[in-house]
């Protein structure tokens, strides 16, 4: 993001000026390939294009391997310490597939990873030894400094993208579907700076598409298909992330985007 020089001073002392007015900008768009929120994400970048920023196209690298290392850092442990929390009170029941996950020994776990193809993600990257999980933290900062290199040899300084793969779920219907939650665990793992806001609503073409056009290969595809449903108004939002120390930048984004939304 190219900031003119005009503005004011941000709140860390040092830091370049974040101008407080309109002016040209450059960060990158992510888009996913539910159909609706590409929809978001392009309407988004339309607006802040008509602002006159510039946004380009941009791949985060290794998401498979990212997403290992973020269960990795959640399960630290095997996730005995997550299990024991649960357990010192009452268990939601829509809880409960994840905690017969967590207690499964890990030697189960892992060999079970083999043939249970969607659920390798819970079942074989948990931490079995000290050895394993410094390595994990040392491979998340290698990520973290390459993930930022990117963004500097391309000149960006945030990321526009969907905040998960689909509407607002229903209640039961995240503890099932971890996958959805990829597009905030990115950035939690990155320790970067982010922020959502409304842009559109689902609308009935929306609705049709998903039932003519939206896959139904896996159980994953279909409870997401499933869910999605029905789900006309729904608010549809897209998220802004930065590098740690550029939540200002977040901040100034997100308040264009609501500026264009709104049309004041």
């Amino acid at each position: 993001m190219r900031f003119s020089h005009r503005g004011v001073c941000g709140s860390v002392p040092g830091r370049p000026l974040i101008n407080s007015n309109d002016g040209p900008m450059t960060l990158d768009i992510k888009t996913t390939v539910v159909f609706l929120k590409e929809r978001a994400v392009l309407e988004a970048k339309a607006q802040l294009e008509a602002a006159g920023h510039t946004l380009v196209p941009f791949h985060p690298p290794s998401i498979p391997v990212v997403m290992r290392y973020f269960v990795r850092a959640v399960c630290v442990d095997g996730g005995s310490f997550l299990l024991r929390k649960l357990f010192n009170d009452i268990v939601d029941p829509i809880l409960y597939s994840q905690v017969v996950l967590f207690m499964i020994p890990l030697w189960l776990q892992r060999a079970l990873a083999y043939p249970a193809k969607n659920d390798k993600i819970h079942l074989s990257l948990i931490e079995v030894l000290i050895a394993e999980l410094r390595e994990t933290y040392a491979d998340i900062e290698d990520y973290r400094g390459d993930f930022v290199v990117m963004m500097k040899e391309q000149k960006l300084d945030a990321l526009l993208c969907p905040p998960q793969v689909m509407t607002a779920p229903k209640h039961n219907v995240p503890a099932r579907l971890f996958a959805a939650c990829s597009y905030t665990a990115l950035f939690n793992l990155l320790d970067f700076g982010a922020g959502v806001v409304k842009v559109t609503e689902v609308t009935a073409e929306d609705d049709r598409k998903l039932e003519e056009e939206y896959p139904s290969t896996d159980p994953w595809y279909r409870l997401v298909k499933e869910s999605c449903k029905g789900c006309v108004g729904y608010p549809v939002a897209v998220q802004v992330a930065a590098p740690p120390y550029k939540e200002e930048t977040v901040l100034r984004i997100l308040r264009d985007i609501e500026i264009a939304v709104r049309g004041n």
